[in-house]
């Protein structure tokens, strides 16, 4: 790579934006759009908070969301891959670990905002860095949880190169952020989470893995803010089907060093996610229905109620393995085995593995989030 082809860095401007403030407060039907947008959030919030049992939904919901945020790097895995885990593809079996990677940065990250008072650190971000490099995936070997040392590149022959801030400026700029999200005064913590997601991508701290620490802020801050009653918000999949919209927006908002011109482009960012929040909270709302449904359904098909935990365990896992099944729920062996093979004889899931390993795919409600 010769660096000669590249640009000066990009040095943005620190948050809060106040010219971009002022200029959504003078554009009234641009404002009014964005709030009509929002609503659809607030739809799907509200359709949450009168679910009974809301958890069933965030095991597929999540996932949906790690394979599509990977997806937008380069993974090819899909859900299914993920689930029934057999490939002998290393290929795949890098993709697989990747996606459960990000899984396991999303419930890191819940639990972090739950237990401590410190909201979205620095140091968090870090960590969820170390947690999507773990287990020697891309960019392993790039100083997970690390700040870049070095001056980072971003090649695009369709928009053009790019060049990420200065790594001597990268600790300031991340407090600058880190600081931004504390406080409460934009006009609508949505508004400051489409802020946020373009300002670290912006900024690009980290040798590899921005992209997809950057989306993984996005469900976070929301539920830190108490926007979210848990991080089951994601837009990867609006911003996958839309990838070239969605890094030209970005990448105009630095490329327009003209401040008029600059806050033009960051009302454009805006309009597009906020687009992608309605479109996704639709969607949302449409898959969270159907799940809800499904449960329901199993939960009357179990021959005992004392297998409902089994059906639970099926739509928190995807799959079930009977021994695990029967040693976790604490239920008779041949009761749990007996319930498995009624479940998929009425075609709800399929028996997958060998005789000493069998386990069970859930595949009913693969065909729901594989949609």
């Amino acid at each position: 790579m010769d660096i000669t082809d590249f640009p000066t860095p990009h040095i943005p401007d620190k948050l809060p934006l106040d010219d971009l403030d002022t200029a959504i407060s003078l554009d009234r039907r641009f404002l009014r759009n964005l709030i009509a947008k929002e609503r659809k959030l607030s739809e799907f919030i509200g359709y949450l908070q009168n679910l009974p049992n809301p958890d069933i939904l965030i095991a597929s919901l999540t996932l949906q969301e790690a394979v599509l945020s990977s997806r937008i790097e380069g993974t090819i895995a899909t859900i299914d891959d993920v689930v029934t885990n057999d490939t002998n593809n290393e290929t795949l079996k890098n993709d697989i670990v990747e996606i459960e990677n990000y899984c396991s940065a999303i419930d890191y990250g819940k639990d972090e905002l739950t237990q401590t008072d410190r909201g979205i650190s620095k140091g968090l971000i870090k960590s969820l860095h170390i947690l999507l490099m773990k287990n020697n995936v891309r960019g392993a070997g790039k100083n997970p949880g690390e700040f870049k040392t070095e001056q980072n590149y971003i090649k695009n022959t369709h928009l053009g190169n790019f060049t990420p801030l200065p790594p001597v400026l990268t600790d300031e700029y991340i407090d600058n952020l880190v600081e931004y999200m504390s406080t409460s005064d934009e006009i609508s913590d949505l508004l400051q989470a489409a802020i946020m997601h373009a300002q670290f991508e912006i900024i690009h701290p980290f040798k590899d893995g921005n992209g997809r620490v950057g989306r993984l802020l996005i469900p976070l801050l929301l539920f830190h803010k108490a926007v979210l009653p848990a991080p089951i918000f994601y837009i990867s999949r609006y911003f996958a089907e839309n990838n070239d919209i969605y890094k030209e927006r970005l990448s105009n908002i630095s490329r327009n060093e003209n401040r008029q011109n600059r806050t033009q482009a960051w009302k454009e960012w805006l309009d597009f996610f906020f687009e992608g929040v309605a479109i996704e909270s639709m969607r949302h709302i449409e898959t969270s229905k159907r799940i809800i449904e499904l449960h329901k359904e199993m939960t009357t098909a179990v021959n005992k109620t004392d297998m409902i935990p089994l059906v639970d365990m099926l739509f928190k896992a995807l799959k079930v393995q009977p021994k695990i099944a029967i040693e976790q729920l604490g239920l008779p062996n041949t009761s749990v085995r007996t319930e498995l093979k009624r479940l998929e004889e009425k075609g709800y899931i399929q028996k997958r593995g060998s005789q000493r390993k069998t386990y069970y795919i859930f595949t009913k409600l693969l065909e729901i989030v594989r949609d």
